[in-house]
């Protein structure tokens, strides 16, 4: 009798820890059903102004984005940081700072400043930091792909295995979340290795990431209004971005009637 009521005891203990990873993988499910049934979302980077910050949002932009490290041609300081930040809260935007060279405690030190709750890691050292983030500060982590190959590591990856040395497959992998040494991110970024640049993402080449965040992925590499509606109706992404591809000739400051287009074509590529 002792035995059947422990065997008993350990069903009921499986059967919640089978019911509390299900639903777990349904809440980072959650993402990649939007694209079928929404509209995908927008994010508008390299934001170097408060007013590009809140035309772009006030257009529709779910996400603003904005280089936090120095050394770009759109790098912002400090002080204009904080300007572009609340200019896309007041138009309804998430504001993103993008780092590529940052520890955690730099990261870290400066959302405390500037009351920023989401980070887009965009270097090695960035990625590197992921584990040492806090939970509460929601991650963009960006992989490059080449030749139909992720070859940076995955979130999962860091905590594995020699990251100098790339699975090329391991991106493709479902993460066991429960595992230790495993870290979530909000969305996995797919750019081209040359970010920024106008030259696009090889879309021959280029293969989902599938069960590598909680919400699903983001599609990058010189898209532009003319090839997003193409790339949202082939590849679903949750989320697109663009920089240059909205850019006046000064390759800084946004063109608004681009940003509108972009925008549009992008939200309304899945609509029947």
């Amino acid at each position: 009798q002792l035995r059947s009521e422990a065997e008993a005891a350990l069903r009921v203990r499986r059967e919640g820890f089978k019911a509390r990873v299900e639903a777990f993988r349904a809440e980072a499910d959650v993402g990649s059903k939007a694209s079928e049934t929404g509209a995908t979302l927008v994010k508008i980077c390299g934001i170097t102004s408060p007013e590009d910050s809140l035309m772009a949002a006030s257009k529709g932009a779910d996400f603003i984005g904005f280089i936090a490290s120095e050394g770009y041609k759109r790098s912002v300081e400090r002080g204009n940081a904080a300007s572009i930040i609340a200019a896309a809260r007041d138009g309804g935007s998430e504001p993103i700072g993008v780092f590529t060279s940052e520890c955690a405690e730099e990261i870290i030190s400066l959302c405390e400043d500037l009351k920023l709750e989401t980070v887009q890691l965009h270097g090695d050292a960035p990625r590197l930091a992921l584990k040492d983030l806090p939970e509460r500060l929601k991650v963009v982590y960006v992989v490059h792909m080449k030749d139909g190959w992720v070859s940076t590591p995955m979130p999962a990856e860091l905590a594995k295995v020699d990251v100098s040395v790339p699975d090329p497959e391991y991106w493709k992998k479902p993460i066991d979340w429960v595992s230790a040494g495993r870290r979530n991110v909000d969305y996995i970024l797919v750019d081209k290795e040359k970010a920024g640049s106008s030259d696009r993402l090889d879309w021959d080449t280029l293969v989902k990431p599938k069960g590598c965040s909680r919400r699903g992925w983001i599609m990058a590499g010189g898209l532009d209004a003319g090839t997003v509606a193409s790339a949202v109706r082939r590849f679903h992404p949750q989320v697109v971005d663009v920089s240059g591809g909205v850019c006046d000739a000064s390759g800084l400051r946004k063109d608004p009637a681009l940003v509108e287009a972009f925008i549009g074509n992008a939200k309304t590529a899945l609509v029947e």
